[in-house]
């Protein structure tokens, strides 16, 4: 990372060591991910300042992570694929504040799919395996989910017999 940032100053670098744990083709995915998505990262949290700056906002300004803690807008902007599963995890956060319960199941229903998690200690159980993104094995954290694709905008009919999702 030295010899790059050397070599071409101002260069996005993603260290699969820092993104990833063991398992290199995992860890080189998950890196590889981050990289793509480092140009998009950087906009979407400098978009995000501008509103909140724009709005006359003073509030502190973070990003919920796949496990359901936050970070700030500086290391979301370097690793983006650690928000990937934000949504389903700030509905179990959000469960477990709303209820007062630390441990239970959670359906997270949005619009096209079902998520499904436990909430342990008021947090989402980390998956223990391989996670595929798009069809594509990484190994960074991510909540143990059930996705299932019937959401709220899913529209179900029945004909012939045979129940259809779509």
């Amino acid at each position: 990372a030295e010899l790059l940032h050397e070599e071409l100053p101002g260069a996005r670098v993603a260290l699969s060591s820092q993104i990833g744990r063991i398992g290199l083709i995992e860890r080189e995915n998950a890196a590889i991910m981050n990289a793509a998505l480092l140009p998009m990262a950087g906009r979407v949290v400098e978009s995000f300042r501008r509103a909140l700056a724009d709005l006359g906002l003073r509030a502190p300004f973070y990003v919920s992570q796949n496990d359901g803690t936050l970070l700030d807008p500086e290391v979301v902007a370097r690793y983006p694929v650690l928000t990937f599963a934000s949504g389903p995890t700030n509905s179990m956060r959000g469960a477990a504040f709303l209820s007062g319960m630390a441990d239970g199941l959670v359906m997270d229903i949005g619009g096209t799919t079902t998520d499904v998690g436990v909430l342990v200690q008021g947090f989402p159980r980390e998956s223990s395996v391989a996670v595929d993104i798009g069809a594509v094995r990484t190994n960074f954290r991510m909540p143990d989910l059930l996705s299932i694709g019937l959401g709220g905008g899913s529209l179900v009919s029945a004909a012939d017999g045979r129940v259809q999702v779509g």
